[in-house]
């Protein structure tokens, strides 16, 4: 059974521009740390580094200035489990449940809400935050080369990926340690749960195990 890399897989002719409508993403950040005032990055307890930012890198955000309402470009239609903005992942609550399934209480999920161009109700949903860090490749099969100044994969199109099983462990949602720049990863259990439950519009990018 492989692992999966997730994407919004959404058909062109309904790829339209979702735009935040209020909050602050530069004031949202991971929460527990004592940033460096000039680097703006502290060290986790794992050795990684996390900067003061809002992507994905795994851990717990103060959510007070996401955006509450996104405005959906585009004519009204029927909308997927999965959206994105601003780089990150919007939710249904449909999706929400079967990650909840999976892993209770371990992702930190924020309600916000949908709306049409004009700003009538389209739906509400969940910005997601994936609180796992796994260093999840095998560093004997996988072709990128590893810096040694940062310990990051460095990803070329030649590059083949292989996942480690004993690193990936029984988990389901997670960032990699060493590829900051990839959306979250997600288990074989995770895709087959989404599909049972007639879920659209997440794509999955295929990694194999090792072994």
């Amino acid at each position: 059974m492989p692992i999966f890399s997730i994407y919004c897989d959404t058909p062109e002719d309904t790829n339209y521009e979702a735009k935040p409508l209020d909050g602050d993403f530069n004031k949202v950040a991971p929460l527990g740390f004592d940033f460096h005032p000039v680097a703006k990055a502290a060290i986790n307890a794992d050795g990684g580094i996390i900067f003061q930012r809002f992507d994905y890198q795994g851990t717990p955000v103060d959510t007070t200035h996401l955006p509450s309402r996104v405005m959906l470009g585009g004519p009204r239609r029927n909308l997927t489990a999965l959206f994105k903005a601003h780089g990150l992942f919007l939710t249904s609550k449909a999706l929400r449940e079967v990650i909840e399934e999976l892993e209770p209480g371990r992702h930190q999920f924020a309600p916000m809400e949908l709306v049409w161009k004009d700003k009538t109700h389209a739906a509400d949903y969940f910005w997601v935050y994936p609180c796992v860090r796994i260093d999840g490749m095998d560093q004997v099969r996988t072709t990128a080369v590893m810096s040694p100044a940062t310990g990051l994969w460095q990803i070329t199109n030649a590059s083949k990926l292989f996942a480690n099983r004993d690193q990936v462990g029984a988990h389901h949602l997670w960032v990699d340690t060493r590829l900051p720049t990839f959306p979250p990863f997600v288990s074989e259990t995770f895709r087959a749960a989404a599909e049972k439950g007639g879920l659209k519009g997440i794509g999955y990018s295929e990694i194999p195990f090792s072994d």
